[in-house]
C-alpha cells in the first residue's frame, strides 16, 4: 500500500476506507487485549518493575452499537471499570466469559494465578488464587466450557483443568518428539484440542476425553529458521460447535508464511499465501498473531510483523491481501514499531501497537 503524504491526507482517505476509526493512545504499551464479555474489554499493559498493569474499560458505545446506528451514538471513549496489577511478569492471559475471573500464567510461576475483576463500575482487580501446577510458565487455550488446557516446554503431559472446581481434570502424554519442542495449544472444537510445534508448523490433534491423538496436520510450506503459530476458527464463533461442524486452522510463520487447513481433512490446504510485504524482524521479539473473523465472511488477520494489521480473504487456494491497516503508523514515532495484539469485534477489530497506540476500527467493504 502506498503511504501518505501527511496526516492529513491519510486522515482524508480514512473517511472512505473506514466505517469506523477510533485511535486512542496510552501511557504505557497494551501486551494483552482480552473481552470480558461484549460491553467490557481488559487491557494487559507491558510491565513495570516486573508486574504488569491491568485495567478493564467500557467498551465505546461508537463500536458496540448496530454500524447503522453509529452515527446517532457519541460515546467513543473507553471509560476505566476497575484496575490492579499482577503478581508477576503475565505470559498470558485467559478470561472466562460470564465469571468475571482471569487466569494468568506468569513468568517464574507453576500454575496459574487467578484474579477476581470486580461486578461494580468501580473497584480493584485482585489477586484471589493461585492454581499449582508442575508446568512452569504454562501455554495456554480453553474451550469457552469447563476444560483449559496448559502446557509447557519441559514437560511430557498436557494438564487439563476444570474452570469450574480448578481441579486437574485428565492429562495428555504427547508424543516423544514433541516432548522437548516448544508447543502452543489451541482447542478446534469443545473436546479436541490442537498441539502446535512452533519448529515446524505440524499440528497434532488429541481427544481431550479419550487423550488419544486423532490426526496430524502440517503447514502448507516448511521453512527453516521460522517460528509457527496458529489459530482455531472455532475460538472466533459465538457458538459452540458440535462435531459435525467445520473447523479450519490458521498456521502462521514468523517469515510471512500463512496456512489456512480444514480438520476435517488433514492431506488438503485450503488456501496458502506468502505476505509480501511482511518482514521477518519481529521473530526476535515476539510471535506474531493470527485471526479468524467472526463473521460468516472467509477471512484472517495477521500482526506483529511491523505496525499494520493485514486482512486476507481465504475463499480461494490463493489468498489475497484485501486491506491494511496502516494507523498506528500514524503514531508511530519510527518504522520498527510493531503491533503487539488485535481481536475480532463482530466485524470490527481491536489493534495495539508498542507505541502506546490502540484502535477500534472497521475497514469499508
Amino acid at each position: 500500500m502506498d503511504s501518505w503524504s501527511d496526516d492529513d491526507d491519510w486522515f482524508y482517505e480514512s473517511i472512505k476506507r473506514y466505517d469506523l476509526l477510533l485511535m486512542f493512545d496510552f501511557s504505557s504499551p497494551v501486551k494483552f487485549i482480552e473481552f470480558n464479555d461484549l460491553d467490557s474489554v481488559c487491557l494487559i499493559f507491558e510491565e513495570e518493575n516486573c508486574r504488569n498493569e491491568m485495567s478493564c474499560f467500557s467498551l465505546p458505545k461508537k463500536l458496540t452499537v448496530l454500524r447503522e446506528h453509529e452515527g446517532l451514538e457519541k460515546d467513543s471513549d473507553f471509560r476505566l471499570l476497575s484496575g490492579g496489577f499482577s503478581q508477576k511478569s503475565v505470559i498470558q492471559v485467559k478470561i472466562l466469559k460470564g465469571t468475571n475471573t482471569m487466569l494468568a500464567s506468569e513468568k517464574d510461576l507453576c500454575g496459574l494465578s487467578v484474579y477476581k475483576i470486580p461486578s461494580e463500575n468501580s473497584g480493584i482487580i485482585h489477586h484471589t488464587n493461585t492454581i499449582h501446577s508442575e508446568l512452569l510458565s504454562p501455554k495456554l487455550a480453553h474451550n469457552k466450557l469447563d476444560s483449559l488446557a496448559m502446557v509447557d516446554t519441559n514437560k511430557k503431559n498436557v494438564v487439563l483443568l476444570d474452570t469450574k472446581e480448578f481441579v486437574v481434570k485428565g492429562k495428555i502424554k504427547t508424543e516423544e518428539n514433541e516432548e522437548e519442542s516448544v508447543i502452543i495449544p489451541e482447542f478446534v472444537s469443545p473436546h479436541s484440542l490442537g498441539l502446535c510445534n512452533t519448529e515446524t508448523g505440524s499440528v497434532s490433534i488429541y481427544d481431550t476425553r479419550s487423550a488419544r491423538k486423532c490426526s496430524m496436520l502440517h503447514s502448507a510450506q516448511p521453512f527453516p529458521k521460522t517460528q509457527w503459530t496458529l489459530s482455531s476458527s472455532f475460538l472466533s464463533t459465538s457458538h459452540i460447535a458440535d462435531s459435525n461442524d467445520e473447523t479450519k486452522l490458521g498456521l502462521l510463520s514468523t517469515s510471512g508464511i500463512i496456512s489456512v487447513l480444514d480438520t476435517r481433512n488433514p492431506q488438503h490446504t485450503l488456501s496458502c499465501e506468502k505476505g509480501k510485504d511482511i518482514c521477518s524482524r519481529s521473530a526476535k521479539r515476539n510471535i506474531p498473531k493470527i485471526q479468524f473473523c467472526p463473521s460468516k465472511f472467509p477471512l484472517l488477520s495477521i500482526s506483529g510483523f511491523n505496525p499494520n494489521i493485514y486482512i486476507y480473504d481465504f475463499s480461494s487456494e490463493n489468498m489475497k491481501n484485501i486491506f491494511v491497516h496502516d494507523g498506528h503508523h500514524r503514531s508511530s514515532s519510527t518504522c520498527e514499531n510493531i503491533t503487539t495484539d488485535h481481536v475480532w469485534y463482530k466485524n470490527s477489530v481491536m489493534s495495539a501497537c508498542d507505541n502506546l497506540s490502540v484502535h477500534c476500527w472497521e475497514y469499508t467493504r
